[in-house]
Order: C-alpha cells, then sequence, then structure tokens
C-alpha cells in the first residue's frame, strides 16, 4: 500500500504556493499548515558582486542589526536560522566576501576545490604520515609534496622502516649527507608528531603552515577554516578522505563562531530546513545551470530550484538579473514582492563595503 505525504508544517502558504507553480510533486500539491507569511521576494541585480552585497544586507535587516564584534542577535532571528543556497560552489566565493566586509559569520558546505590545491595536499599528506611512517609509498608522497631534493628523498626511503615518527627523525638526522632543507622537514616530523594529539587541529595546522612556508597559498585558509569545526586531528583527516559534498564544513574568517550563516548548494540542502533563506543566482546559465558543450537536464535543474524554494520556512529571497531564468516565468506575479536592484549605481550600494 503506497501512502503519500503531502502535509507541509513547515513552510508559510505563500513559499509552498511559488514551489508548486514550479514544480508539482509526484503525490500532488503539498497543503500547507503553516501561519501565514511574508511574500516571496525577488531582488533583480546588476551583477553577481551587487548580488552579493545585497545578500549581505539582507542577513544584516532579518537580524535587526548585528554587533559586528560579537555576532549576536538582535533581531527575531539568529544567525543560525539563515541559509544562502546557490547552484555552483563557484558562487560562493564572491558571497563569503561580501559577508566578510559586512562583518557576518558564515560556515560554508561542501568539500569545493581547495582540497586539490598542492600546498593543501602537502599539508595534509604530512599529518598522514605522522600515522603511519612507515608506509613507503606515503612517505615517498609526502617528501616529494614537500619538494625536497630527488636525491635526499631517495636516501630517505632507502633507510630502514620506521615504526613510529621519533625513529624516522632520528634516522634521518643521522645522515649527514642530507641537505639542510631535509633535515629541518625530519625536525617537523619530531615537533608535529609530538603534539599532533595535545594542540587543536586549526592551530595545529596554522603552525605547521607557517614552518613550512605555506602560508597564503591556494587553499590553505581554508583548509584552516574548515579546521576551526573539529576538536581534534584525526575525524578532520577522515572526512577530508570520505568526505562528499556537504560531508565537509568550514568556518569565513579565523575564528570559529556557534553560531553563523549556512552557505551551501542547493544538492547540499535536500532534506534540510531554514526559517530564512536566500537563493542565489536565479538566473539562466546558473540555474538552469549551463556550461558549454553540455545540453542541461532542464528537469534536474527544475527540481533543484524547488528543492531551494521548499528549504524555506517564515521567508524567501531570491536573487537574480539578467538573463533571468526561466523558470520564474512560471511563478505568477501575484505570488512574488519584485525590487528592481539594476537602477542603482555602484557607488550607492557599496560604501560600508568597499
Amino acid at each position: 500500500e503506497q501512502h503519500t505525504l503531502t502535509d507541509n508544517y513547515r513552510s508559510t502558504p505563500q513559499i509552498l504556493a511559488a514551489a508548486s507553480r514550479v514544480l508539482t510533486p509526484a503525490g500532488g500539491a503539498l497543503v500547507a499548515h503553516g501561519e501565514e507569511g511574508m511574500p516571496v521576494r525577488l531582488l533583480r541585480c546588476n551583477s553577481p558582486l551587487q548580488e552579493g552585497i545585497a545578500i549581505a544586507k539582507e542577513i544584516g535587516h532579518a537580524l535587526g542589526g548585528i554587533d559586528m564584534l560579537t555576532a549576536k542577535k538582535q533581531g527575531e532571528y539568529s544567525l543560525n536560522d539563515i541559509a544562502v543556497l546557490y547552484r555552483t560552489h563557484q558562487q560562493a566565493e564572491l558571497i563569503s566576501h561580501c559577508l566578510d566586509e559586512e562583518g557576518i559569520p558564515y560556515r560554508i558546505s561542501g568539500q569545493g576545490d581547495f582540497l586539490t590545491s598542492p600546498a593543501v595536499q602537502s599539508i595534509l599528506s604530512f599529518f598522514r604520515l605522522l600515522d603511519n611512517p612507515g608506509d613507503p609509498l606515503r612517505l615517498a608522497c609526502c617528501l616529494r609534496q614537500a619538494q625536497l631534493p630527488e636525491s635526499d628523498i631517495h636516501t630517505v626511503l632507502a633507510l630502514a622502516p620506521a615504526k613510529d615518527f621519533s625513529a624516522l627523525a632520528r634516522a634521518i638526522s643521522k645522515r649527514q649527507d642530507l641537505s639542510p632543507e631535509t633535515l629541518d622537514w625530519a625536525k617537523r616530523v619530531k615537533s608535529y608528531g609530538a603534539k599532533r594529539h595535545k594542540t587543536a587541529p586549526a592551530r595545529l595546522l596554522e603552525s605547521y603552515a607557517r614552518d613550512a612556508l605555506l602560508t597564503g597559498a591556494e587553499g590553505v585558509d581554508d583548509l584552516l577554516g574548515m579546521a576551526l569545526l573539529y576538536p581534534t586531528l584525526d575525524p578532520l583527516l577522515l572526512d577530508v578522505l570520505g568526505g562528499r559534498d556537504g560531508d565537509l564544513w568550514r568556518c569565513g574568517g579565523r575564528l570559529y563562531r556557534s553560531e553563523a550563516v549556512t552557505l551551501m548548494t542547493l544538492h547540499a540542502a535536500k532534506g534540510l530546513e531554514y526559517p530564512i533563506v536566500l537563493l542565489s543566482g536565479v538566473r539562466d546559465g546558473l540555474l538552469p545551470l549551463q556550461r558549454p558543450g553540455l545540453e542541461a537536464d532542464l528537469e534536474e535543474e527544475r527540481r533543484l530550484f524547488y528543492v531551494g524554494i521548499t528549504r524555506a520556512g517564515k521567508e524567501l529571497i531570491l536573487f537574480g538579473g539578467d538573463p533571468e531564468s526561466r523558470f520564474l516565468a512560471d511563478i505568477p506575479k501575484e505570488l512574488l514582492s519584485t525590487e528592481d536592484r539594476r537602477k542603482q549605481r555602484p557607488q550607492e550600494i557599496q560604501p560600508s563595503l568597499f
């Protein structure tokens, strides 16, 4: 016997009315049981930059204004009540920059591309090696990512397999034919091996990045932001190794906040809910997503748009512009409260940010 779930107690009737025009679920339209709420808002912007600034401003308004040092809630909602959703990870870079400028704490969901950075791979390889220094493949990988002389790499690999990081460091330090760079690397093995379980991951990785001259390299700040969310190193390394989109989180800025706005892709948002949702990039090319040489799967893109709309409980704000997403044509104008920001000059909207 098949049961169809159509009752919705999360979203307001206004949000569900818009969602039902975009996509009618297989089981039929959802029935709203929530209280009446605000109209769905559509903010038309000139550019992704103007959109990012508008997102930051709308979050500030939702909070009733925030103290930039403490980010304490002064309005009806808290930072944890707000999510910014987007189609691609690339959109998060500009949005997070605008939130940084306004002092709004955030956390980003999703692996993104930063883990493929050579600097990030070098840091992660080093700390994975400390748990198993006798693995020759892992040792070779770590030595090459540290860009040590090739002759030194062959010498170190020829040493008897070390049982632990201390043995590895001692074996290297006894060699007189190794370069100063390799000897310094051995000292780091000994030092960080001893404190890897005694120091907070973010502080540990930041210190190693500084010692290895990797501070500021591509992806390192993102890795440090992710490390802020972990109390110990082992779970971080495990998640990095096997994490999928939506499993990995990183913080904006260099401080961990217990309350923060959530930034995530539409894919990662499935099954979640937030009182306030700001949906970025509601324009053709992004929603539906179009890539050169590939035909867009319009039905899948439509489902993702529906997912984004129905994550919202109390307030939904759509951000778009030219060319406008074809999906918006399915929502009657009377269901949208439209604000056109495209007529504003940049200097009129950016003074507090840039």
